[in-house]
């Protein structure tokens, strides 16, 4: 017998205990959604699988908690009744993000339509599993750094639409608890986005200071000095600072220098007619192909390439290369029509979405591709 065999025979005993448990749940759960529905309510209540989702990240850590948590929600969720997502608009939350500003700058909806989603994975499966009618989530920053779990969601994630986009400053300040000195500071939380375009400050200034990642700026502010979280120091907007109670150690983390982010609202499938000045988005998968290939036929069709992202995905042993591409013009366009026909003939393209350009979008050349 292998010497590891007893050890593996319990891993299996408690996988099979794992499986048993995850079923009962969404037995109780399908029960639970049964009678809310019946009741003339949501299938889902997503103020309540924020919770969860905050338990498990205190207790496993807000990276690992989270993403299990979420896996464990899908898993349970019941198929009780039709998802109705009406007039409910979904974003990064929690309150206080600069994803709720973008919320206000693409058309902004009462408070009361408004759901804040505790990661970017929990509001794009909202808008799928029809919870809310769109949702606003960020995509990346002036600098050209995506953000990584949006691009990965849209690209490789149940197909939703790109229907709008928007480009927003950003300030970011440190901020803790009232009577916090910038001395005492030793565990720093933000959003990784915020963090890498801040480094540079923390490096100078708390060169000591531990990182610990957040789903959100607002979120890292909200959760300071909460049971399980040790960071006594935030990276977040004013807004959040001022809306939690918190203490400004550090104003304007990003001086001299100006930042933006770009954030796009996504529907489960929608049409857009042409405006004149669009975007076109569009994953294209590799398969071990050239990206001159790509470049090649959209230069020849002559569709203007506003935009690239590159991205592996997958394990080391078994990595994907696929390229987020965004392209002036509209899918009813026919030269960009034709050419992404084309580039389907050899590639796995996914179209996300033709939409209006923000006039920032000139922003994002100025860094080149991530």
């Amino acid at each position: 017998m292998h010497a590891a065999s007893p050890a593996r025979a319990r891993i299996d005993a408690l996988d099979a205990r794992l499986i048993r448990l995850v079923q009962e749940r969404a037995a109780i759960s399908a029960g639970i959604q049964t009678t809310r529905v019946a009741a003339g309510g949501s299938r889902l209540d997503l103020a309540r699988e924020a919770e969860i989702i905050h338990t498990y990240s205190r207790a496993l850590g807000p990276v690992v908690g989270r993403d299990l948590g979420c896996l464990v929600l899908k898993a349970c969720r019941g198929q009780a009744a039709a998802a109705v997502g009406g007039g409910r608009h979904g974003f990064l939350g929690p309150a206080g993000t600069f994803t709720e500003v973008a919320l206000d700058a693409l058309g902004g909806v009462p408070a009361s339509e408004r759901v804040a989603l505790p990661s970017v994975p929990a509001a794009l499966e909202a808008v799928r599993e029809g919870e809310v009618a769109d949702a606003v989530v960020p995509l990346e920053n002036s600098h050209s750094e995506a953000v990584i779990e949006t691009l990965d969601e849209l690209a490789l994630g149940q197909p939703v639409t790109i229907t709008g986009e928007v480009w927003l400053p950003v300030e970011f300040v440190l901020a803790a608890r009232p009577g916090t000195a910038l001395d005492d500071v030793a565990v720093v939380a933000t959003h990784p986005q915020a963090f890498a375009q801040t480094s540079g400050w923390l490096e100078a200034h708390l060169p000591r200071a531990v990182f610990e990642p957040a789903s959100s700026t607002a979120e890292a502010a909200e959760t300071l000095g909460r049971p399980g979280r040790v960071h006594n120091a935030a990276i977040c907007s004013p807004a959040a600072a001022a809306r939690y109670g918190l203490q400004v150690l550090a104003p304007d983390l990003l001086a001299p220098h100006s930042a933006h982010t770009r954030f796009v609202r996504v529907r489960a499938a929608a049409a857009t007619t042409p405006s004149g000045q669009d975007l076109t988005s569009v994953v294209v998968g590799m398969q071990g192909r050239q990206l001159s290939h790509v470049v090649t036929e959209l230069a020849s069709a002559r569709v203007p390439m506003v935009r690239m992202h590159s991205r592996l995905h997958g394990a080391q042993s078994d990595r994907e290369r696929f390229l987020w591409l965004d392209c002036s013009g509209h899918i009813h366009d026919e030269k960009l029509a034709q050419s992404l026909s084309r580039l389907s003939d050899v590639f796995d393209v996914r179209y996300l979405g033709s939409y209006p350009a923000c006039p920032h979008t000139a922003l994002a050349t100025t860094g080149g591709a991530a």
